[in-house]
């Protein structure tokens, strides 16, 4: 995968954000605890099993990607 656009780090805990595989200008991001990246259960594409998500902008991504650590 491509480096993330941005990042944020929650003790073990990060979520990136990158570019939405398929629509363009939209966001996606994946989260990683103890840098093992989790899998989507649902993935966006086969070739992206980790990304999560499709979001207008990166804030909303990395925003939804904390909610998904706190739960």
């Amino acid at each position: 995968m491509k480096k993330p656009i941005t990042e944020k780090a929650f003790g073990n805990w990060r979520v990136s954000v990158y570019p939405h595989p398929i629509i363009k200008d939209k966001f996606s991001y994946t989260l990683a605890l103890t840098e093992q990246l989790r899998t989507n259960p649902d993935p966006i594409t086969p070739t992206h099993p980790c990304l999560f998500g499709c979001f207008d902008s990166l804030q909303e991504a990395l925003e939804a990607g904390v909610e998904e650590i706190k739960n």
